[in-house]
């Protein structure tokens, strides 16, 4: 069982460009958030190989609730603009999945497949828009499949690299904005390169640099981990 309680802090610039008969301006404006995100609890299951040749199978479920800030939650100005930014999706998530893990020495390939069902919910608030305040009602998120696969390959006892690539497909985002409306569906790819670091018996430091290769993918996003582990039943 795993127990995630993120701390968040975001800052993020975005750059706008106003298009007139004379001249072109540009406006920079710098947004920032920080907070608790969005917990999770997982479960895990190792299921027993029947014979050395096959992979370890691990199958998984993720709960995750709604505890950060949500996207419809955030303070915008008259125009609509948000000033702050979400810790949180705003909704309740059910992720099943099933990894494997094949040992090639000294090198591990992984590969993992997984559904994440974000659970529709009745938002019920007014968000300030160019053309005034409208009401948000009903939004289904959209769902995503997901698949992952790479190597993993240990440097000394303490230290390992990975490399990969992740992919997700998430569906169309309904919602109710005074009238019914939906996005498009979002194809998220990214090269992965990791470094972990085990630093005690109980501390870890992991490192996680993506490069998007599609559209809809950030460009660059650099995740830094310390996780903790801690003895509930001996």
């Amino acid at each position: 069982m795993t127990l995630k309680v993120p701390y968040l802090r975001r800052r993020d610039r975005v750059t706008s460009r106003i298009i007139s008969q004379s001249e072109q301006q540009r406006s920079e404006r710098s947004l920032s958030g920080d907070g608790i995100g969005d917990i999770e609890l997982g479960f895990h299951h190792q299921f027993q190989r029947t014979s050395p040749s096959m992979p370890y199978l691990i199958a998984n479920v993720v709960f995750k609730a709604p505890t950060g800030l949500s996207p419809f939650e955030v303070d915008r100005d008259e125009r609509g603009l948000a000033e702050e930014l979400p810790t949180g999706s705003g909704f309740w998530s059910v992720e099943p999945s099933v990894t494997a893990i094949f040992r090639s020495d000294p090198a591990v390939l992984y590969g993992s497949l997984g559904y994440t069902w974000n659970i529709r919910d009745d938002v019920r608030e007014s968000v300030m828009t160019g053309a005034g305040p409208r009401r948000i009602g009903t939004v289904d998120p959209g769902d995503a499949i997901g698949l992952g696969f790479g190597m993993g390959l240990s440097l000394n006892e303490t230290t390992s690299f990975s490399l990969g690539y992740s992919h997700r497909y998430v569906t169309r985002t309904q919602f109710e904005l005074d009238t019914f409306g939906r996005t498009n569906p979002l194809q998220i790819g990214a090269f992965q390169f990791g470094l972990s670091s085990r630093l005690s018996n109980r501390t870890a430091f992991n490192m996680t640099l993506s490069l998007g290769v599609t559209e809809d993918a950030p460009d660059v996003r650099l995740n830094v981990r310390v996780p903790l582990t801690f003895r509930i039943f001996d």
